[in-house]
């Protein structure tokens, strides 16, 4: 039985968007508890410093915790709110996702919402995972489904990011993937870029890699 994606949070109305009614497009901006603080610019450990780190005493790790001082704690539970555009944007890489699950390549959403020109990177598709024009994109996909009836994908986590003065998002998602192959499921990190013309968001981008396999 093919998975479909659910909706669970009860605040976020279910507005007709295209002719699909099971994904919720915000209209306006919800609060959300996310840091505003910068960006950590402490490099990856090392290994060698791992080992160090591993034979300190656990009085050396408190100290290090109540080093931290107030105003970053903080800084860490300020809360910030989304812009309008962005909740827009998830709400139409949703949208977009859901066809995909149904296996609806032919759908006019894909038409309204994907250029022309849309590139793509799948790297499933060893033999060729560049794909360039909506419809090579649309046609590849759909001839993959065909040959893997059971492939499903379902969203993890999605998050958009929107440059407000040039016009262009990014939407990342983590997906769930099953069915490619048959009895195995893995993770996928997808990058979607959209960009805004004439007053509405066009995808025209998409890069991801895939995670490690794991039977089921």
């Amino acid at each position: 039985m093919r998975r479909r994606l659910q909706h669970t949070d009860s605040k976020i109305p279910l507005l007709e968007f295209g002719t699909s009614k099971r994904f919720p497009i915000p209209t306006r901006p919800f609060p959300v508890t996310t840091s505003s603080c910068p960006v950590p610019t402490t490099p990856f450990p090392t290994i060698a410093g791992l080992q160090n780190q591993a034979s300190r005493s656990e009085t050396s790790l408190s100290l290090l915790l109540e080093s931290r001082t107030s105003s970053e704690t903080k800084c860490e539970e300020r809360p910030t709110r989304k812009s309008n555009n962005a909740f827009l944007v998830e709400g139409l890489a949703r949208l977009l996702i859901g066809h995909i699950v149904d296996h609806d390549f032919t759908h006019l959403d894909f038409l309204k919402y994907l250029h022309d020109d849309y590139a793509a990177y799948l790297e499933y598709r060893s033999d060729e995972p560049y794909l360039k024009g909506r419809e090579v994109y649309l046609a590849g996909y759909q001839a993959f489904v065909k040959a893997h009836p059971g492939y499903t994908l379902e969203i993890e986590s999605l998050h958009g990011d929107v440059d407000e003065k040039n016009g262009t998002a990014v939407v990342w998602m983590n997906l769930i993937v099953e069915g490619h192959s048959k009895g195995v499921r893995r993770q996928s990190i997808t990058m979607q870029q959209w960009r805004r013309k004439d007053g509405g968001w066009r995808a025209y981008k998409q890069t991801g890699i895939r995670g490690v396999d794991e039977t089921m």
